[in-house]
């Protein structure tokens, strides 16, 4: 209580996100030898996605069923990947996380046997509840549960009037636990100032939160239990393992909604007059071709940056042949089509991308240029000046997009920045706020495309539009160093700080050789900064 957090929360402020006495295991967390440099980890608290996530995996209920579950929101990494490790949890969401717990556990109860695995009849309550304590505890809470806990679960289940309605209560109980909702990572008490191994269960889930977005399985905490997970080549084991799941492939596209904000197309308005086939059904059109582009990318296409950024094609269902001006092909909706080459290379060409990053009634070279360069270029753009008055809606909406930048970049206080991303966004262009491709201006003039690229540390130069943009930017050192660095942000839920120099530089290094991200994955998840943390004061 006044902590912020639910009641019996582990306590931020305690070292290294510990969550109590009793609960790290010393002789897995000596301290790290001298040449290891790692961060510190913040007590983070799952996610939405993540909740969602691991109470389809712990429960078994399709993912589908789970979305109008209401969740606290999310706090966010850099503005993109969602990470609760800022925000204390608001009084009100307290009762939002216990109704989402009664809810689920009402549910639950709905298949006692599958979800006890075990008879209570032949068995007699006691027994079976105690197994089902052991076992579903186990994988709420990622770890083994003290023998305290176990007592506390079935003082728990006996208030029940019935068996059915006791496991009801003690699922409710550990869906509202801080053991469930957080993500603790125990360290020593005399850890402070140290750098120390990741707590093995802790490890575990790292590694399953980073690359599935959901707990662990039962190998990996079993390899936790045994440890297994002691070293650099036994987590690339892991991570080799857990990348053939189907989950990665929909972790990965996670990952690209939050890194190019994808996501925002599910609020993208526009002006009915102005485009008025513009509707809901195609934003979820538009949503789900993102998606299910990256997951063909990762199955079918080796799964490299190159190719999600420059693909000649995409995967089309619904009404986006249409949209994008393509014959619909023969045979079953959805399926890999060939897209326009001169008009559509790779996600930055989405339509969930161009709109998202649009007004309602015009194009915005400054949205879809910031995007780019915080995004592709890793390039921190700050927020404008207190003094910095919107001039661009004063400018009449027939002019073009370098004429409506002038109302920017003739302002000393606006220029410097404006000069960053404004090149990169009249690039893009050619694509109205709805996401289409055109060849004149709202007001029939040509539209001009072409950028001098500026601030970047080997692809400065002009370039005669996104397309061209795209080609060189696809395959770029640079540009592979700023991914690395924001799967570093995602896999750790923090941004990266100089304790993670090495470990990003050897992931980057990796990542430029394959160009894969399943390598870059596993060269994250082998590296110092995710196998330790430096425990704060």
């Amino acid at each position: 209580p006044g902590s912020g957090a639910p009641p019996g929360s582990p306590n931020p402020s305690q070292p290294g996100n510990s969550s109590g006495p009793g609960v790290a295991n010393p002789a897995t967390q000596m301290p790290a030898p001298p040449s290891v440099v790692a961060g510190g980890a913040p007590l983070r608290r799952l996610s939405s996605e993540q909740y969602r996530n691991t109470v389809r995996d712990l429960l078994g209920f399709p993912a589908a069923s789970l979305t109008a579950v209401a969740l606290p929101a999310d706090d966010t990494v850099d503005d993109r990947f969602a990470s609760n490790g800022k925000s204390l949890v608001k009084e009100i969401d307290f009762g939002r996380y216990a109704d989402a717990a009664n809810e689920l556990a009402k549910r639950a109860v709905g298949n006692l046997g599958a979800l006890t695995g075990c008879d209570e009849k032949a068995m007699g309550p006691a027994a079976c509840g105690k197994r089902f304590i052991e076992s579903f505890g186990r994988r709420a809470y990622r770890r083994p549960l003290r023998s305290e806990e176990v007592a506390r679960l079935e003082k728990v289940l006996a208030s029940g009037e019935t068996f059915a309605e006791g496991v009801e209560q003690v699922v409710s109980a550990l869906l509202q636990s801080p053991k469930f909702l957080y993500l603790v990572e125990p360290v020593p008490a005399s850890a402070i100032g140290k750098i120390v191994a990741v707590d093995p269960f802790a490890l575990a889930s790292r590694l399953s939160y980073f690359m599935l977005g959901s707990m662990p399985d039962e190998a990996l905490l079993l390899a936790a239990e045994k440890g297994q997970l002691d070293s650099p080549d036994a987590i690339a084991t892991q991570a080799t393992r857990l990348a053939a799941d189907v989950r990665f492939r929909e972790n990965v596209g996670s990952f690209h909604r939050q890194w190019l904000l994808l996501h925002q197309i599910a609020g993208a308005e526009k002006d009915a007059k102005l485009y008025p086939t513009f509707d809901a059904p195609l934003r979820v059109a538009l949503a789900e071709e993102s998606r299910r582009f990256v997951e063909h990318v990762m199955a079918n296409e080796g799964g490299k940056l190159e190719t999600l950024l420059s693909a000649p094609f995409s995967v089309l269902g619904g009404p986006l042949f249409d949209y994008y001006g393509v014959p619909r092909p023969a045979g079953t909706d959805w399926q890999k089509t060939a897209l326009p080459a001169t008009e559509r290379a790779g996600l930055l060409t989405h339509g969930s991308m161009l709109a998202a990053q649009a007004h309602t009634d015009r194009t915005s070279f400054i949205l879809r240029g910031k995007l780019v360069r915080e995004a592709i270029f890793c390039t921190p753009v700050p927020p404008p000046p207190p003094n910095a008055a919107n001039d661009e809606v004063m400018v009449p909406a027939t002019a073009t997009a370098k004429e409506r930048a002038l109302a920017h970049r003739n302002k000393p206080e606006c220029a410097s920045c404006h000069a960053l991303f404004d090149p990169i966004g009249f690039s893009f262009e050619a694509y109205d706020a709805a996401g289409r491709f055109r060849k004149t201006e709202a007001n029939g003039q040509p539209i001009d495309t072409a950028l001098d690229l500026t601030s970047t540390k080997s692809l400065d130069g002009r370039f005669t539009g996104a397309l061209d943009l795209i080609t060189k930017i696809a395959s770029a050192d640079e540009v592979r160093d700023c991914v690395a660095r924001q799967w570093m942000r995602f896999a750790l839920g923090r941004e990266e700080g100089g304790d993670d120099g090495t470990s990003l530089a050897a992931a980057s290094a990796r990542f430029r050789d394959s160009g894969k991200l399943a390598d870059l994955v596993a060269a994250l998840a082998r590296s110092d900064s995710f196998r330790f943390q430096r425990v704060l004061d």
